[in-house]
């Protein structure tokens, strides 16, 4: 109860369209990768046709998707009331143990009701352009969440023949987009002296004389009038006591006034004059703090200082269909959150006095606009801009956010957004595919897209649902699911050339460290031990024990670290971020492992959530399942690749190496008359759904190209007999699996065109009932197409049609290698690899049977031949590789 927030809006009118790369064209020289970047993601515009539908929402919005990888904005509503729903990673409730919605700027003309809508998703820019028109009346809309700051923009320009009248509203999070907000507190009584929830809490400490709820907003005369009557008659409350008041109905204005004195109150918490339930609904009256605080759905005003104790004082607050004020002695109060000359603001701190509570502050300034209505002379423009800051962002965050609002120029947002689309060149300059089905490119380009907007370094990660948080209770507390959905957004951000998208993944890991120690000592084992749901700073929505009935969870998280590592070679990062939490994970796997007859085996571990008879924190009679074979297995191998290289550990690498040498082989079994894999040697033997049964090949890393015959084989069946080419859970796997055991290909990209078909949003976020931002993974499919690196070994479109053209630019391999390459005519040219860290490369021979002339740095060198061969390295040293 003790933040505020401010909002500002900005907008501009803006179309482009550019020239797509002609297909099958002369791959351009190593140096032009960014301007292929570049180019492919504005061939990548998407288009809506329609406003979104169903949001507010528990689960993936289907709208617009704009985003710095912190604050996350999304839009609805028909031209003539547009909403942009407002997120932050950082902004979870500590009850709720979920994120939270934080606002909603609306834009009102009511001149364009019934307009055609007409927007545009510019992934180039990464802004949103809306064009509508009807009659006389235009308006254009443009959109964009700055990349290097916490601020939307909006800018409104005029482009109809006759001026357009224009009103902004501000809210909180979850709010419908009806317009003006209502209070809507049926006739009942309510109660003073406590905040009326559960058992009663946060009481008022003092006295109170005439207290009294009305269905209107009185005038500042009135108010002033009530300030000068008497106050004889007084309640006392002590701090635990609470009396009923009756109150009438209220819907589109209400006034709170009476008389107080304050005895005492907690800096920290809140004491409640009157309430209506739960703070952030209907409406409430008291201090957050000692400010005195009017509160209606949980958007509120308060005043900007603490009250007086010991002194009488008159109190009110209002609210008119449109802004709320807050009154002392007769007088409008300095406040935060309340309507004036400068700008629109609101208030929003959810858990205020509860240890570790979040606190966000919006601040929002109509450049040029006193007020929060103006009109659009044709051919003009305004600027909006809205001001994001959470306490994580700064000690202070409404000063900040109103400071940096306040301090807003046409001038000074023109800088901004020439700075955010350079930010955004330089995330599209990183790598590039081409492919004849656009399509699938243009979901490959959107995935990366949506990573790029919802996660960055030093950030909170985003959870299920990214950072477009538009409810404050959101499906599966919208938080991180250890058992794949966490996970499984980073899966093509390495060989993209982004795996700095995945660093707030490992923070988040990092802070589960303590409980998952605590956890793991709880229970009887050593290392650690997580649940299924944790959350950021150690969160755990669920609770210590439920796990599910899997001890999978923390080997899952470590295949991101273990990517991470592989990709970048980064000792630096590996010694301060990454090795920790894979050194505990392996010592609870090295405690938890029995030695039976020879081999290593895995015991009442749940395939499936709660599958053995398991329940959420039970024991499952699952035994050695197939997809914690093929994580432990990638874990001890990079364990072992770690340590050596920092190192540490030496004394362990023997148990290491045993384990690895005598885990179990992956149980099978006869479907179909063929040999299939199994999905536990004892227990579960069969899943109908999810994609279990295939995780150990991706992502675990169990099974490719170079595995015993016969496990390919098995893989291949295990294909076949799943048959889950549109599966709720499975989409991030699947694809990727398939390619990387060189299943046909040809199958691959027809069943994975007909899943986008089928289950993509007007956004290109896959849709099957379920699911968030995992859903943007199925990409990672064309890497391993187009390029693999698996256990070290460089091919070149290793399951891809040798009848389909295809090109890629600065893929990133295992052992940090940039990797560019084209196929044409069935024939691969243009190999080109820059090896950052010096290591050795060994690449498939893409011309069977014929030499390879290498060129180092320009200059010819070596000639190698032969199927495989394996190239020394020296750091940043470019190879480009021909055949002879």
């Amino acid at each position: 109860m003790n933040s505020s927030t401010r909002i500002i809006l900005l907008a501009a009118c803006f179309t482009s369209r550019f020239a797509h790369a002609a297909p099958g064209s002369v791959s351009p020289p190593p140096d032009s990768i960014t301007a292929e970047g570049l180019s492919h993601a504005d061939a990548s515009v998407i288009t809506f046709s329609a406003p979104a539908n169903g949001i507010p929402t528990a689960k993936m919005v289907d709208g617009p998707l704009l985003g710095n990888g912190d604050v996350g904005v999304t839009i609805s509503g028909n031209p003539d009331a547009l909403c942009f729903h407002i997120g932050k990673n950082d902004f979870w409730g500590q009850q709720s143990q979920s994120p939270m919605a934080v606002g909603q700027i609306r834009v009102l003309a009511p001149a364009l009701a019934g307009a055609p809508y007409k927007a545009t998703g510019d992934m180039r820019r990464a802004r949103w352009t809306g064009d509508f028109a009807k009659g006389s009346s235009g308006l254009s809309v443009r959109s964009f969440v700055d990349a290097n700051a916490n601020r939307l923009f909006l800018t409104l320009a005029n482009t109809g023949t006759t001026p357009l009248d224009i009103a902004v509203r501000q809210g909180k999070g979850e709010g419908g987009p009806t317009i003006p907000m209502q209070v809507n507190a049926p006739a009942s009584p309510v109660l003073t002296g406590c905040e009326q929830v559960g058992a009663r809490r946060w009481f008022f400490k003092g006295k109170t004389s005439g207290l009294a709820v009305l269905n209107r907003a009185l005038s500042q005369n009135e108010i002033t009038a009530l300030a000068k009557s008497a106050h004889d008659k007084t309640k006392n409350f002590d701090g635990t006591n609470v009396e009923p008041l009756a109150a009438p109905a209220v819907s589109t204005g209400l006034t709170v006034a009476g008389w107080i004195l304050v005895d005492d109150f907690d800096p920290a918490e809140a004491n409640y004059l009157v309430s209506t339930g739960e703070w952030s609904k209907a409406y409430s009256l008291g201090l957050s703090g000692g400010h005195l605080r009017l509160s209606i759905n949980g958007t509120f005003v308060q005043t900007d200082a603490a009250l007086p104790k010991g002194n009488w004082i008159h109190v009110a607050g209002t609210f008119d269909g449109k802004s709320m004020k807050v009154y002392l002695d007769g007088k409008p109060a300095k406040s935060l959150g309340s309507e004036g000359s400068d700008g629109l603001s609101f208030v929003y701190a959810p858990d205020a006095g509860l240890p570790d509570a979040r606190t966000v502050a919006m601040a929002t300034r109509i450049l040029g606009v006193n007020g929060d209505r103006f009109t659009l002379a044709r051919g003009s423009k305004r600027t909006l801009v809205s001001c994001i800051i959470s306490d994580l962002d700064a000690k202070d965050p409404v000063t900040k956010a109103e400071k940096e609002s306040g301090g807003m120029t046409e001038e000074k947002a023109a800088v901004c957004a020439a700075a955010h689309e350079a930010w955004w060149a330089n995330f599209w300059g990183k790598s590039f595919i081409e492919i004849p089905d656009k399509v699938i490119e243009q979901h490959w380009y959107s995935s990366q897209y949506v990573l790029g907007s919802c996660s960055r370094a030093g950030k909170v990660a985003p959870g299920l649902w990214g950072n477009w948080i538009t409810m404050d209770k959101t499906a599966w507390h919208g938080d991180f699911h250890l058992n794949y959905n966490f996970q499984a957004p980073f899966y093509s951000v390495f060989a993209a050339n982004r795996p700095e998208l995945a660093s707030p993944f490992f923070d988040a890991m990092n802070q589960s460290i303590p409980r998952g120690l605590r956890i793991a000592k709880e229970r009887g084992w050593k290392g650690i031990h997580l649940p299924v749901s944790i959350g950021p700073w150690g969160m755990c929505p669920e609770g210590d024990r439920a796990d599910h009935a899997q001890r999978s969870n923390t080997a899952y998280a470590a295949l991101i670290y273990g990517d991470y590592w592989r990709a970048t070679r980064d000792k630096a990062w590996l010694e301060k971020t990454g090795y920790t939490y894979l050194r505990e994970t392996a010592e609870f796997w090295t405690d938890y492992l029995k030695f039976e007859n020879g081999r290593y085996v895995i015991e009442h571990d749940a395939i499936h959530e709660q599958s053995g008879g398991g329940g959420r924190s039970g024991v499952s009679s699952d035994f050695n399942p197939i997809l914690t074979l093929g994580l432990v297995r990638a874990l001890y191998r990079n364990m072992l690749d770690m340590s050596e290289a920092l190192g540490a550990d030496a004394d362990l690498r023997p148990k290491w190496k045993d384990i690895l040498e005598k885990m179990s082989p992956f149980p099978t079994q006869e479907r179909g008359g063929k040999t299939v894999f199994r999905y536990t040697e004892k227990g579960t033997a069969w899943w109908p759904d999810n994609t279990l049964g295939i995780q150990h090949i991706y992502p675990a890393g169990a099974i490719g190209l170079d595995s015993d015959p016969k496990l390919l084989e098995n893989s291949n069946n295990m294909i076949d007999a799943m048959n889950r080419w549109n599966d709720y859970n499975g989409s991030s796997s699947w694809y990727a699996a398939c390619a990387r055991i060189g299943y046909p290909p040809e199958k691959i990209l027809t069943g994975m065109r007909s899943m986008y078909d089928k289950h993509s949003m007007p956004n290109k976020i896959l849709y099957f009932g379920g699911g968030g931002i995992e859903n943007v993974s199925p990409s990672a499919a064309v890497n391993e197409m187009l390029m693999q690196s698996h256990e070290g070994v460089l091919r070149f479109f290793p399951c891809w049609p040798n009848t389909l053209d295809a090109r890629f630019g600065t893929l990133r391999a295992d052992g940090a290698f940039l990797v560019s390459a084209e196929l044409k005519g069935g024939i691969v040219s243009d190999v080109k690899i820059t090896s950052e860290k010096g290591v050795d490369c060994t690449i498939v021979n893409p011309w069977s049977g014929r030499k390879i002339q290498v060129v180092r740095n320009g200059t010819k060198a070596e000639i190698v031949e032969g199927d495989r061969t394996t190239l020394k390295t020296k750091v940043s040293e470019k190879l480009e590789l021909a055949p002879m």
